[in-house]
């Protein structure tokens, strides 16, 4: 491998004054420019010969041909290009995948030189895609969306968006994206008005762009991969709120007679709130609908993998009286009959502003005052909301909801105040204790025999004056059954274990009375008492002394 500035010849420019050198003859004039310069001369000595400004990197490939490649105007830069080329020949050689390193060095080349050597054989087309410019690749990116099917509408959004983040940030090529750049833009746009939201939705379609390429091997990272979405709720532009039960009856009692509006009748209308309410469809999935979607002997409703949000297929029940009024709505109508829509092709995009209108009508707020929104997609909130009032499982809401995130969707996003619901719930069911309110459970003791004996024992021993005799003269081992002959003291007085008699000192029990004894002759009385049925006779008290 070889490292050289190409010559050229071209005439003796005027005024040029020749002179040898080494034994050889060069030329001294002024350039275009004015500056002085010295070239050699040819062997004929009318011309002079002159260097390229690029540099240029001769080597032979694995196939034994030589190639010529034009590099740069600088010497070390074209060195370190020579030393990948050497690397890339040595991959090439062995047949080896291209490691991490080598794949950014190349994605870094300039498209002319990687066109080059895509022409040498020595890199493949998909290695060299980093260089197309960006809109070349955004249209494939598209292709491939289209290729998995994505809706139109996703596709169009995302499309959009990515365009407008690589237009904003002048990135033209792979090499030009930088995340520092991409959201200092997105910061521009959110300080003039943009929302969380809307710039979460940028930085995602960009970050799919970059994971494509990085699945395609097109490159080897995503520059834009550790970057992290905002948090929604520290601006929120558009709150949802639930109907009630007394709003949505109203609505629907007034919409039942309403004008005919988008295509609907006031009827058609009525039962489109009322599906939307019991079923918790969206606006989209309603759109897809056909008669034979339903089967209303089993009152069920199929959504296809196709049409549901989540890309899967749903099957969820109808209630009985939802499925009689269905059946009279598609009386006459074909199995591939549109749903809901009426005059129109399908139902209508507006359905907000349809909503809207039915809501002015029946005098309920389409805005609260508390700036919350009653749009079409709040009917699903009121499903949803309506499930967490009931009995049901969290498990079974997640279901009929078909969400897969019970804290974010379920009871975050979609329901009006599930928390204090619940802990209202939860709080009501703890045991109520405040005095004079008597427990329905009775506790029982080892033996089966009601707690309330044990206590009439304990009140007898400990309460009524009687008092423990203590033996002293016998000394045995501490058990249950001997407790009552151990020594209190080491004198030969008997003590006097009277509960009741007043002694000096804040203790109530007598001071030479150790407390761990005390308990012991009080577990033994109570065991004895229960052995007997509760009938043998309490130690006679020890005369006084």
């Amino acid at each position: 491998m070889r490292i050289y500035k190409p010559t050229y010849s071209k005439p003796l420019p005027k005024g040029a004054k020749v002179f040898s050198r080494k034994g050889k003859k060069f030329a001294r004039f002024k350039d275009a420019k004015g500056h002085k310069a010295e070239a050699r001369l040819t062997k004929s000595g009318d011309k002079i010969l002159c260097e390229t400004s690029h540099w240029h990197i001769k080597f032979e490939d694995n196939l034994s041909s030589v190639r010529d490649l034009k590099a740069y105007t600088y010497e070390q830069a074209t060195k370190d290009l020579s030393v990948k080329i050497q690397k890339l020949l040595n991959y090439k050689a062995n047949n080896q995948l291209l490691d991490s390193e080598l794949q950014k060095d190349i994605e870094r080349l300039s498209i002319k030189i990687r066109d080059e050597l895509i022409r040498f054989g020595l890199l493949d087309s998909q290695q060299a895609s980093a260089g197309k410019p960006l809109s070349e690749l955004v249209s494939e990116f598209r292709q491939f969306l289209e290729a998995k099917e994505r809706t139109e509408k996703y596709i169009g959004n995302t499309v959009t968006g990515l365009r407008r983040v690589f237009e904003g940030c002048s990135f033209r090529y792979w090499n030009d994206i930088s995340p520092t750049k991409v959201m200092a833009y997105l910061k521009d746009l959110r300080d003039t008005g943009l929302s969380y939201r809307s710039s979460n939705a940028y930085l995602k379609s960009a970050k799919a762009f970059c994971k494509w390429m990085v699945d395609c091997n097109y490159v080897s990272r995503s520059p834009l991969k550790h970057l992290k979405t905002l948090d929604t709720e520290l601006d929120r532009r558009r709150e949802r709120r639930a109907l009630t039960t007394d709003e949505l009856r109203r609505l629907l009692e007034t919409t039942i007679n309403s004008e005919e509006r988008f295509g609907m009748t006031g009827a058609e209308r009525c039962l489109l709130y009322y599906v939307a309410t019991q079923i918790g469809l969206r606006a989209n999935e309603i759109r897809t609908l056909r008669a034979e979607s339903f089967d209303l002997d089993d009152l069920m409703v199929t959504i296809e993998a196709g049409n549901s949000k989540h890309r899967c297929k749903d099957e969820l029940p109808i209630r009985k009286d939802l499925g009689a009024r269905l059946k009279e709505h598609f009386k006459g109508k074909l199995p591939t009959a549109k749903a809901f829509g009426g005059t129109y092709k399908q139902l209508a995009d507006k359905t907000a502003d349809m909503l809207k209108a039915d809501l002015t009508e029946a005098k309920i707020e389409y805005i609260d005052s508390g700036g919350k929104v009653c749009d079409f997609h709040s009917l699903r909130g009121t499903f949803i909301t309506a499930l967490d009032k009931t009995d049901a499982s969290l498990k079974e809401r997640m279901t009929l909801a078909r969400h897969s995130d019970r804290g974010n969707l379920t009871l975050g996003t979609y329901t009006d105040r599930p928390r204090a619901y619940n802990l209202r719930r939860v709080i009501e069911q703890l045991p109520d204790v405040w005095p004079g309110k008597v427990q329905s459970q009775k506790a029982t003791g080892t033996d089966g025999k009601p707690v309330d004996a044990v206590g009439k024992i304990l009140s007898k021993s400990c309460f009524s004056g009687d008092s423990i005799r203590g033996n002293t003269k016998m000394c045995e081992k501490k058990t249950a059954k001997t407790v009552e002959k151990m020594p209190l003291n080491s004198g030969n007085k008997p003590v006097d274990l009277t509960l009741n008699q007043r002694v000096t000192g804040s203790n109530s029990v007598s001071p030479i009375l150790s407390p761990l004894l005390l308990t012991r002759c009080f577990f033994h009385q109570v065991i004895s008492e229960l052995a007997h049925g509760g009938q043998a006779a309490l130690p006679t008290p020890h005369p006084k002394q």
